[in-house]
């Protein structure tokens, strides 16, 4: 980003947002921020080369011209109030050039390209025989491919079975794992288009081990990744093993009587003392009747 700065290679860089520029030259203005972005979103290598030919009208391209294009084009606007005449090698290289500028200039700029991806996982224990979950998924990108390892269904709250790689921000994922009763554990990833570093700005100091400062820096990069990039988070799921429910017990019964018979009764006593009870007021009876018989009453 700094035509007139000495680059350093195989130098240890500091990573940051570009808050953290160390130069003075236009890149410190946010609006010009946002049209670097813009060139960056819309040239080599964000988009594949032969996407990036077609669209500046220069197909078979090649990689040389493309970063020559794009490289003068940052420069035009981290350095300069005007168009220069650069050096191009090529026609191609020029015509991809002149594409980039009068794309910026057009757009009003753009924000960094910067792909985000999270999973939560839940913070309540978690148990076998059940929907392990939920693990929300968090991104700016309109669609998460989730995968798992070991593999496990992924479903909804309600226990159907998702499609795994069209998640979307904010969907809350469940592991099925009602029918498996044994504690264990699972990594769930989910992977999105796009880099989490395009924009981020890398400062480098002029000797090993060092500090960039404004008044002592080598040249700074701002990183953008290839079309291709990917970006991935894990969250991590375990479980405990699912405790069943106790077999059903039966009641002791008295001889001749049966446990369905005694549980219906919802008595809280010894069932042979009910029934010892029962016997020794029927012979109660007995006796009182016959006595009333004897004496004539």
């Amino acid at each position: 980003m700094e035509h007139d700065v000495h680059a350093l290679t195989h130098i240890g860089g500091v990573v940051g947002d570009p808050t953290t520029y160390p130069g003075v030259n236009h890149f410190t203005d946010p609006a010009v921020q946002s049209t670097v972005f813009w060139v960056l979103a819309h040239s080599y290598p964000a988009l594949g080369l032969a996407e990036f030919g077609a669209a500046a009208g220069v197909p078979g391209i090649q990689r040389n011209d493309a970063i020559e294009a794009t490289q003068y084009a940052i420069w035009r606007y981290t350095e300069l109030d005007y168009d220069a005449a650069w050096a191009f090698e090529t026609p191609e290289s020029e015509a991809a050039y002149y594409h980039l500028l009068a794309g910026a200039n057009a757009s009003g700029g753009t924000s960094a390209d910067t792909a985000t991806i999270a999973i939560s996982a839940p913070s309540a224990a978690q148990t076998g025989r059940s929907l392990v979950g939920p693990f929300t998924v968090t991104t700016n990108r309109t669609a998460v491919q989730v995968s798992t390892a070991p593999s496990v269904t992924v479903t909804d709250a309600g226990g159907a079975p998702i499609d795994t790689g069209a998640v979307v921000d904010g969907q809350a994922l469940y592991l099925d794992l009602r029918k498996s009763a044994a504690a264990g554990s699972a990594t769930i990833t989910g992977t999105v288009s796009g880099s989490a570093v395009n924009g981020h700005v890398v400062s480098v100091p002029t000797t090993p081990g060092g500090a960039p400062t404004g008044a002592d820096h080598a040249q700074s990069i701002i990183l953008v990744a290839a079309a291709t990039a990917t970006t991935s988070a894990d969250a991590a799921a375990v479980w405990r093993a699912a405790v069943d429910a106790p077999a059903a017990t039966q009641a002791p019964t008295s001889a001749g009587g049966s446990a369905d018979e005694l549980a219906a009764t919802g008595s809280a006593f010894d069932g042979g003392v009910v029934a010892v009870a029962v016997i020794a007021i029927l012979a109660g009876v007995a006796v009182a009747l016959g006595r009333r018989i004897r004496s004539g009453g």
